[in-house]
Parts: C-alpha cells; sequence; structure tokens
C-alpha cells in the first residue's frame, strides 16, 4: 500500500514538475517575440511609419515596438540615451520615447515569482519521496576509457600542433617532474581553427596516448530552459572527471557559452554568463596534482571572454590551419592504405597530383575524398578505385553531385559566358593562377558552373596588385555577361559576396587603400548608427572600396573588350564539351 502511495506521489510530483517546466520554459522564452536589429532597420521603419513606441532602458538597451506587428518587439544596444533620443526625434517626430528604469530581466523574473514558489514546493516534495532534490538534473556522464580509435599515429599532418599540445598535455599528466623545478602546472588548452582540420580527433589521441577517461561535450549542451541547470551540469562534468583522473574533458564549440560578456549583451543572455562564470570557477578549483586537463575548440577565439584566456585556464591557444602540401600528402597516404585502390594506379604520382588539386581541403574533406572515391567504384561495378573516381569525387566534395537538365539552352548559352569571362581573366592576368578546369555542369550545391584556378605554389603573403587582380577575376564573369548580353543576372551573386569581402579587407584589414594605409576599420561595428567618432570614418572607407571596386570594374572590362574573340572562343568549346582544361584554354588564346 505504501509503495503505491509512493508512485502515486512521485506520478503527481512528474507531472507536476512537468507542467510548471513548460510554464517556466515558455515564460523564459518569451524572447522568441524579440528580434535584435541595427540603426539601418530602426530608420527604415521610421521611414514606414511603423514605429509604435521606443523604450530607452538604463541597462543600455532600447526597444521599438512596431505598428504592424503587435506581438513583435525589435531590440538593439545603445551608449547614450539623450543622444539616441536626438537622433529618434530627428528621424520622426511623431515617436514616443519613454525612458524606463527596470531591465526586461527584471520583469521576466517579477513575473516569476509564482513559478518559483510552485517549483520550489515541488523540489520539496519531490526530495522527501526521493532524497534526490535537484539530482534530477545530474548527468550520467559517459565514461570513455578504452577503444577510442584515434591514437597520435592515426593524426596525419599537424606537425607542429601535435607537438605543443604532446608537450602541453605532458605537463598536466606528469606533473610530477615539473612542479619539482618550481613550474606551475596548467589547466587547459584551445584549439582555435576551422572545422574539419583535426581538433577533436587530436583530443582523442591524446586521451587514448595518456589512458585517460575521455569526457565529450558541446558547449550548446550546457544551455538548458531551467536556470541554473547549466552551471550545474558544469559543476557535474568537472567533479566526475577528477574522480576518474587522469582524464581529459573536451568542450567542443566552447564560444557557445563562452563569448565574452560585454559583446552581443541581448535578452535570455544572463543564463550563459552564469554557465561561463561556472566554468571559470572549476578550473580555477585544480591543483596540480588532479591530473585533469580541460581542452576545448572554437572557430572564432576572438570573441571568447578575456577571462577564459588568462593563464590558469586556457593557458595555450594552439592554431589548427588547413594543411598544407606536405601535409596533405601525409593524410593521403594515410588514407591510401585504408582503401583498396587499383594496382595500375602509380602511388606518388597520384598522391601528389591530388594533394596539388586539394590545397583547399581540410582533413575532413580529404577523407571524404576517399570514401566517395570508393563509393562510386563500387557504383560502376569496380573493386577498386581508379583514378577518374578521384577526379570526381573531387568536384562533388566541393560542389555536390552533377544536376541534369537544369539549364535552358538559353541559360546555358549565359553561364558558359559567365565561366569563360573568369577563365579568360584568370589566363590573361599575370599575378593570379591560370585556370586549371572550367566547367557549366550544375551540381546540387548550387553552383550552375566553376572555374578552378590552382597555384602553382601555396602563398601566405599576397601584395596590393595580386589581390587587386582577384576581384577582376571575380567579376569578370559578371561582366562578360554584361559585354555580351547587355543585362546581367542573378547568378554572379557568390562572386559578388566574395569580391566585396576582399575589398573591404583590402580597405578596412590590410591597409593597402590611399586613406586608410594603418587605420583598421572594425566591420562588425560599421553599421552602428551610435558610435558618433566613426560615422566619418565609415563614409569615407565605403567610397574607398566603392572607388576601389569601380577601377577594378574598367580595367576587367577593359581587358574583356581587347580579347573579345577569345572570350567566344572559350564560350563555344565550353558549351559543348561542358568542362574544359588548361591546355584547351591555352590552345584558344594561341588561335585567337
Amino acid at each position: 500500500m505504501m509503495d503505491k502511495i509512493l508512485n502515486k506521489n512521485l506520478l503527481t510530483s512528474a507531472v507536476f514538475y512537468s507542467g510548471t517546466g513548460l510554464i517556466f520554459y515558455n515564460l523564459l522564452n518569451n524572447n522568441k517575440k524579440y528580434e535584435e536589429i541595427n540603426s539601418l532597420k530602426l530608420k527604415e521603419l521610421s521611414e514606414q511609419n511603423n514605429v509604435r513606441k521606443v523604450e530607452l532602458h538604463n541597462n543600455r538597451k532600447a526597444l521599438v515596438f512596431p505598428k504592424d506587428d503587435l506581438d513583435k518587439i525589435y531590440h538593439f544596444n545603445i551608449s547614450d540615451n539623450n543622444y539616441v533620443e536626438k537622433k529618434i526625434d530627428k528621424m520622426n517626430k511623431d515617436i514616443i520615447v519613454e525612458h524606463k528604469n527596470p531591465s526586461i530581466l527584471s520583469n521576466i523574473l517579477l513575473a516569476s515569482i509564482p513559478t518559483f514558489l510552485i517549483m520550489g514546493g515541488l523540489f520539496y516534495l519531490f526530495k522527501k519521496n526521493t532524497g534526490k532534490g535537484l539530482d534530477i538534473f545530474k548527468n550520467e556522464f559517459k565514461i570513455v576509457e578504452e577503444k577510442l580509435g584515434v591514437k597520435i599515429d592515426d593524426v596525419a599532418g599537424l606537425h607542429q600542433t601535435k607537438k605543443d599540445i604532446l608537450e602541453f598535455s605532458d605537463i598536466i599528466m606528469n606533473s610530477e617532474k615539473y612542479t619539482e623545478i618550481g613550474a606551475k602546472v596548467p589547466t587547459g588548452i584551445l584549439m582555435e581553427g576551422p572545422p574539419g582540420t583535426g581538433k577533436t580527433m587530436l583530443a582523442k589521441a591524446v586521451a587514448d596516448n595518456y589512458k585517460s577517461k575521455f569526457f565529450l561535450m558541446n558547449g550548446s549542451d550546457f544551455i538548458q530552459p531551467i536556470i541554473g541547470t547549466g552551471s550545474k551540469k558544469v559543476k557535474d562534468l568537472f567533479e566526475t572527471a577528477r574522480k576518474n583522473a587522469p582524464s581529459i574533458i573536451f568542450i567542443d564549440e566552447v564560444d557557445a557559452i563562452g563569448k565574452s560578456r560585454n559583446v552581443s549583451k541581448s535578452i535570455g543572455n544572463d543564463e550563459r554568463d552564469n554557465i561561463l562564470n561556472s566554468l571559470l570557477v572549476e578550473m580555477d578549483g585544480f591543483n596540480s596534482n588532479e591530473k585533469v586537463l580541460v581542452m576545448a575548440a572554437t572557430n572564432r577565439s576572438d570573441v571568447l571572454d578575456k577571462a577564459l584566456l588568462r593563464p590558469g585556464r586556457f593557458d595555450r591557444i594552439v592554431n589548427f590551419e588547413l594543411p598544407n602540401l606536405e601535409e596533405r600528402k601525409d593524410i593521403m597516404n594515410l588514407y591510401y592504405d585504408k582503401y583498396k585502390i587499383s594496382d595500375k594506379i602509380d602511388r606518388n604520382k597520384l598522391i601528389d597530383n591530388l594533394s596539388k588539386q586539394t590545397y583547399s581541403f581540410n582533413g575532413a574533406q580529404i577523407q571524404n575524398l576517399f570514401n566517395e572515391s570508393s563509393i562510386r567504384a563500387v557504383r560502376n561495378n569496380r573493386t577498386s578505385i581508379e583514378y577518374g573516381d578521384f577526379e570526381e569525387s573531387i568536384d562533388y566534395v566541393l560542389l555536390g553531385n552533377k544536376k541534369e537538365g537544369v539549364l535552358s539552352e538559353q541559360e546555358k548559352k549565359i553561364v558558359s559566358f559567365h565561366e569563360a569571362g573568369h577563365a579568360l581573366m584568370s589566363f590573361l592576368l599575370k599575378n593570379v593562377p591560370s585556370p586549371t578546369k572550367v566547367s557549366i555542369v550544375p551540381r546540387t550545391k548550387g553552383a550552375l558552373g566553376f572555374s578552378q584556378s590552382i597555384p602553382e605554389y601555396e602563398k601566405k603573403l599576397y601584395n596590393d596588385v595580386e589581390i587587386r587582380e582577384q576581384i577582376m577575376v571575380l567579376m569578370a564573369g559578371r561582366i562578360a555577361e554584361e559585354v555580351i548580353f547587355g543585362s546581367v543576372t542573378n547568378g554572379a551573386s557568390d562572386d559578388i559576396n566574395k569580391l566585396n569581402n576582399l575589398a573591404n579587407n583590402y580597405v578596412g584589414t590590410f591597409g593597402m587603400g590611399e586613406n586608410f594605409k594603418l587605420r583598421n576599420v572594425d566591420m562588425d561595428t560599421r553599421n552602428n548608427l551610435w558610435r558618433k567618432e566613426s560615422e566619418s570614418i565609415i563614409k569615407n572607407f565605403d567610397n574607398e572600396v566603392e572607388l576601389l571596386l569601380k577601377q577594378c570594374h574598367t580595367e576587367a572590362e577593359k581587358i574583356i573588350n581587347e580579347n573579345i574573340i577569345f572570350l567566344k572562343k572559350i564560350q563555344e568549346k565550353l558549351y559543348l564539351k561542358e568542362t574544359i582544361f588548361f591546355e584547351d584554354v591555352k590552345n584558344l588564346y594561341q588561335e585567337a
């Protein structure tokens, strides 16, 4: 009978807990109706007479209430309430401006008092019946002790990176020999680099090397709908790791919880701050003999809170870059032995050719290249991989599968002239790589065609002339359309995005503009109307970028008009064959 009563109480508790949990979740997720905007959006709303009122809060936030959607609230950051009010008054005098002292969060918390009381009672009841209380949120971490499947030798390339991480790991795992001479044992390693460069793989290899337990968590796993749950997850993780030392904690995408508390401050970020604070506290709590290594990965270390990066926390930042030519060869040699490749293929020649064609590939893409090649071999009823499988798979990894019957004859003609423009420009200019492959075969990743140029050797430094010519190559497709058809299409959108980023960096980051030789322009704040000191800089910056693009466009257009016969010959060949190579372009130039 008592068991039935207990079970009934537990069921009742669970039902009430679930219900109130949902209420609380919905309450906290009121920010779904909030949308962050910039000053340009506010100006647009004002011009449309679509603003009921603006609230200026003392927590450096402004709320904008539109007329057309009563359930939506826009918000943006401000630095000076009075200055913003004057700006709004200039935009539209009819907009009501109110100054508010309480923050949105305080209003939410005030409205949540009844829910907190109910939840407190439910937690008490649950604890009384089960003796667990808040332990219902305790994580059951899976401890990976053996068979991680990755050894140090399995991580090809990354020569200096592996050396740095193994050296750092040894300080923690064999701390005694370092503390004897007075060395302070560090705590964590931050791995920074683009996706697919081997960060997680190397972390697992380090765990295997030191026979350590391995705890893998994603930064977003700590973010929970119930306040305080994320912080408890952090505490439980570190507690479990300490009990199972030697161990490695690996937090992937740490920027999900580690963003600076001074930027991107918006509604709902307080819980992230709490999680970050818990992480900082736990990392500060290590002593030299605990043998727990904290590893984290991110693509953006620049957005992380500085408190994470100080000594005693993430003591070392290790950069993961795309593999260079020799490192790509190492990776390919590793995978070559794992796949059945035709005996007719010369191994060294194949790897040499593939490594040159995959200059933009990361480690994961190289692995995918071999895997896709094996799939194609089986699809064609073969028992081994041939050279053609690799050639087709390179395009697949970059652009996706071929798509048949996508283009009309007129569209095919336009695309062929577009890609011919790219090919012509990269062939004629001296400071950019020549075209190695040009195709008008549509691909599943959105490309209707492509012009591939592979450099003879990989460079780290580019001068101003080289960057200007890169911009000219990018805009040559659009210019070819304009010259031939007298109009343009939307097919150059990706080219335009790339050339604008390059032009912005040319002026604002590389310091190659006439008036910005030593000035760096922060791209993230260019659209912020409230930075009074930046208004003139932004105007001059935009003018200089526009001037650069006009100069490149004029020069590229001149080259295309002077070589119009060459352009048409490339287009004709490309239209008929759909894919051409450098030798084809070279022969066509000699004919023209």
